[in-house]
């Protein structure tokens, strides 16, 4: 099973610290709350909003080095845009392996 890492960011960043720094930043600062408001509006059934939200979310996956689960979004989001949500505890899974590596960052 993949784990999450910045190794992409550390690639992209091309040895700037302070830029990766500030990219690591902004995910640690932005996910928790694209987490929440997905969460919100899961609970609330909407799911058209649920599926903008992975959809926003799924950067964040892919700068984190989850290609399988960038994957697995990918088909969450196309499920619920048909009022689908047979991914969705998969997908929580991911939520939470990313949630407790950003607080060990």
């Amino acid at each position: 099973m993949e784990t999450p890492n910045i190794n992409y960011i550390i690639q992209f960043a091309e040895g700037d610290l302070e830029f990766q720094n500030q990219i690591i930043s902004i995910i640690k600062r932005e996910f928790p709350e694209e987490v929440k408001l997905y969460a919100r509006n899961f609970l609330k059934k909407e799911l058209i909003s649920v599926a903008e939200n992975v959809h926003k979310l799924k950067p964040k996956i892919n700068m984190l080095g989850l290609l399988e689960a960038y994957e697995l979004a990918n088909a969450y989001e196309d499920e619920l845009k048909n009022g689908i949500i047979l991914k969705h505890s998969d997908f929580e899974r991911i939520l939470h392996e990313i949630n407790v590596f950003l607080e060990k960052l």
